[in-house]
């Protein structure tokens, strides 16, 4: 797949006028449940934003999960103002933009833990000194404690899947 549309860029994305793509990457690791790619951009005065494309992913590794339920997941959450999130720019359903619907979100400053191989087996994560994983550890905890005190009722989607059982027994029979 390859994101060569900057006409489509700049009809989506108006108010960064004249946006031009000047790099395009796919992370080595990362994006286990669908493709990431990550854009750089120039606009007509200087710098453009740092884009991210995830398209649609094939289930096989969360059967009946659609590309709705993801975006509805990033915007309530990015909306609950609690939880480090990117913002959805885009939502492009029409699969004829790039063979597949995808999202476009805005890139977020950081590091990406590994997946392959996994973080605790080899890669930036594992080489950190004791007291910055720890750091990075914490933060983790905080972000996961403050993502599950987002009330149900953001994700509609989500919800109307479990209607009438409770949320454990709803997920594990789903």
């Amino acid at each position: 797949m390859l994101f060569r549309s900057e006409e489509w860029l700049a009809r989506r994305l108006p108010e960064f006028g004249g946006l031009a793509i000047t790099g395009l990457e796919a992370p080595a690791s990362g994006g286990v449940a669908n493709e990431t790619l990550l854009i750089e951009t120039t606009c007509a005065n200087g710098p453009g934003p740092g884009l991210v494309v995830r398209p649609e992913g094939e289930p096989w590794l969360y059967p009946g999960v659609t590309l709705d339920l993801h975006h509805e997941m990033y915007v309530g959450v990015h909306a609950a103002g609690t939880v480090p999130t990117p913002a959805i720019l885009v939502f492009e359903d029409d699969p004829s933009v790039l063979g597949q619907r995808f999202l476009l979100m805005e890139r977020m400053p950081g590091q990406a833990a590994p997946d392959r191989p996994n973080f605790n087996e080899a890669g930036w994560l594992r080489d950190l000194p004791a007291a910055e994983r720890e750091t990075v550890w914490r933060e983790a905890v905080g972000a996961m404690a403050a993502l599950h005190a987002i009330e149900a009722s953001r994700f509609p989607l989500l919800c109307s899947r479990a209607a009438g059982k409770p949320g454990v027994r709803a997920a594990i029979d789903y």
